[in-house]
């Protein structure tokens, strides 16, 4: 099914909008569980895109036939057909199969059933495969709508410079092969598909290749639209001479010759390629070309002028609002692609109060807070699941009152959990609230939990940690200090073979995690963490202190090994934090530690598009546990071997 190209972004309640998409189209069709990937000109992908034809095996899937997008993201998180074009010829970057629609199911021909039933069937087929996809499969994803507001959400779709979106009738069958105008693309950016039609003789320094004569077919006639040297390196342009001299012909295909500066080479009309330009001249010329790569997916004898329509939407809901739509309410104004939206899961739990400003100055609601925690949810689940949860109630926002809740004193909907626990500290048994869950974390979020604090344990093993952490505190130091010494603990970890991981604490400090896979009781973790920070401190006496006295210890590091106690929490990784600018506490590679690193380079409004790109790299922390007793075999060693406290 095509979509029509229309000018202007609009708001209706009977429409959905997706992100457009600039990749290759690809129908993916698994029959008996063998699977067939190909074009919308019923070119095989199965070879090409090969990662993702094995994706699509290891679901497990008997019958069905999806239909969805094949792209590369940037480092931005945007889909980048340029880089798509160089993966095809280097396999460089990571290829995605973003998945939209869904055609037939298990016997069940779903194409003459209405787009927001088809969406509901795919999402719920996803979520079998949720954890799959999210652990293991990383090139298959579910792609994401909003409903109501086209216009803002065409807004941010430019201004983070995609290429544009499409917006889809509520009630649209799919119609195969057609262009239909239940389904429109509006486009941030002028891009036409073009036949090449021949080439022109280089001049300068180029070689093989000067322009790309170019054209389309206009009423059943070639026409010509102009030429394209731009954005032709020397790659791009020896793989389009490789393919160009095969099809060399005498024959220009135009009515009427074209006019070019240079001699003219003319090949039979069959390659397809995507330019971007500025605008259509009066002759029905690009200006300023750019050559964007070749469209191996489609015929060209489907390539015409494609100029926008202009379709009338009109809404004929009178009770839509669309003040309260998803993309108004999202806070994610200012990030790219996919990070932009989701289809939100179900939830139990309803939102109280979802307009309170929680961030003034940013503008950020309890909505936004609300709407995070449901898309972020199978980044955090795996670290705050059946865990303990110490509750930093933040009710009014970052400016009102936040405080500690631990003793759950009211009742919970019988679908929540509490575990009670004896404190000998208060002498008196505390009843804490248990994450199982999406509806527990968001319940958790909507008594005002800006940031989550599990334990460091589970519920099945209370006495014994996941993990050791170490935690970076600063006092009156800048963060390039935090770095230094995190830069430190990180080598000394390296000497004695340990696998350690870094987060940001989404405050001042930074967080190391050293798994031990719940073998270990908290007070062997604390004493280890202590031999671990006597030793970073003796390398490093002038930035950092073990004094827990914060007036016996300005201007340095804290290297507090405290949290290794039962019921000692930290801020949990891809939690908010309750500060200005809604800082995220984020897993980091070790050679992120620069000193341009700082607590803000992530939070609420660019932390998808970094997972869209790299994922979860903190999976190691709930991994095999490290040997204590070989660990500090080896410190022993290092240390004899250095004029270092022993």
């Amino acid at each position: 099914m095509l979509a029509t190209l229309t000018e202007k972004a609009f708001d209706n309640s009977q429409w959905i909008y997706e992100i457009k998409w600039d990749g290759y189209r690809a129908i993916a069709e698994i029959k008996n569980k063998n699977i067939n990937l190909y074009s919308r000109n019923g070119i095989s992908f199965n070879k090409q895109f090969e990662p993702i034809v094995k994706s699509l095996e290891k679901l497990q899937i008997d019958n069905a036939v999806f239909d969805g997008e094949i792209v590369v993201l940037d480092k931005a998180g945007r889909s980048d057909f340029k880089l798509l074009q160089q993966h095809i010829r280097t396999k460089k970057g990571f290829v995605i199969y973003y998945i939209f629609d869904i055609l037939f199911i298990d016997g069940f021909d779903l194409l003459d059933v209405e787009l927001v039933s088809r969406r509901i069937i795919l999402e719920e087929l996803m979520n079998q495969y949720k954890e799959m996809l999210n652990d293991e499969i990383t090139n298959i994803k579910l792609s994401g709508y909003i409903e109501n507001n086209g216009s803002d959400f065409f807004k941010a779709a430019s201004e983070n410079d995609l290429e544009g979106i499409i917006a889809k009738k509520k009630d649209s069958i799919y119609e195969p092969g057609k262009r239909s105008k239940s389904w429109l693309k509006i486009k941030s950016k002028k891009r036409q598909e073009v036949i090449i039609c021949g080439y022109t003789d280089p001049r300068g320094s180029r070689q093989k290749i000067g322009s790309l004569i170019t054209g389309v077919y206009n009423n059943g006639e070639l026409v010509f639209t102009g030429l394209v040297g731009g954005g032709l390196d020397e790659k791009e342009i020896d793989d389009l001479y490789l393919r160009l001299l095969p099809i060399k012909t005498e024959n220009q295909p135009f009515e009427a010759v074209p006019k070019t500066n240079n001699k003219a080479h003319w090949v039979i009309p069959v390659l397809v390629a995507e330019v971007e330009f500025a605008e259509w001249t009066i002759e029905n010329l690009m200006r300023h070309p750019v050559y964007l790569g070749l469209r191996n997916d489609k015929k060209a004898e489907d390539v015409f002028f494609e100029k926008p329509q202009n379709i009338i939407t009109k809404n004929t809901d009178k009770n839509a609002d669309f003040k309260n739509s998803t993309a108004e309410n999202t806070g994610f104004k200012n990030e790219g692609a996919e990070s932009m939206i989701t289809t939100s899961p179900m939830t139990k739990v309803i939102l109280t109060n979802p307009d309170k400003i929680f961030w003034p100055e940013e503008k950020y609601t309890k909505k936004d807070l609300f709407e995070y925690y449901k898309k972020i949810a199978s980044f955090i689940l795996p670290y705050i699941k059946d865990r303990l949860q110490s509750l930093n109630r933040c009710p009014d926002g970052i400016l009102g009152e936040c405080f500690y809740h631990k003793d759950i004193d009211h009742e919970l909907p019988d679908w929540l959990e509490t575990k009670k626990i004896y404190s000998e500290s208060t002498n008196k048994y505390i009843n804490y609230f248990v994450c199982r869950n999406l509806d527990s974390l968001l319940y958790m979020v909507n008594l005002g939990c800006i940031d989550i604090h599990p334990w460091s344990s589970r519920t099945a093993g209370l006495e014994k940690p996941d993990f050791a952490i170490l935690d970076l505190d600063p006092l009156d130091v800048d963060f390039s200090s935090v770095i230094d010494v995190a830069i430190a603990a990180g080598k000394l970890f390296d000497e004695i073979k340990i696998k350690a991981f870094c987060k940001t604490t989404g405050s001042k400090g930074i967080h190391i995690y050293i798994p031990l896979n719940a073998q270990y009781t908290y007070e062997q973790s604390l004493d280890f963490i202590k031999i671990i920070a006597l030793v970073l401190n003796s390398r490093l006496p002038g930035l950092t202190s073990l004094e827990r006295s914060p007036d016996k210890r300005h201007k340095k590091v804290y290297l507090d090994c405290y949290q290794n106690r039962i019921a000692q929490t930290v801020a949990a990784p891809y939690c908010i934090r309750p500060v200005k600018g809604a800082f995220v506490s984020t897993p980091l590679y070790w050679e992120e530690l620069q000193e341009n690193l700082t607590p803000g380079n992530f939070n609420i409004s660019n932390i998808f598009s970094r997972l869209d790109r790299i994922g979860d790299i903190w999976k190691g922390v709930l991994g095999p546990g490290i040997d204590i007793g070989k660990c500090i075999d080896k410190l022993k060693e290092i240390l004899k071997e250095s004029d270092q406290p022993k």
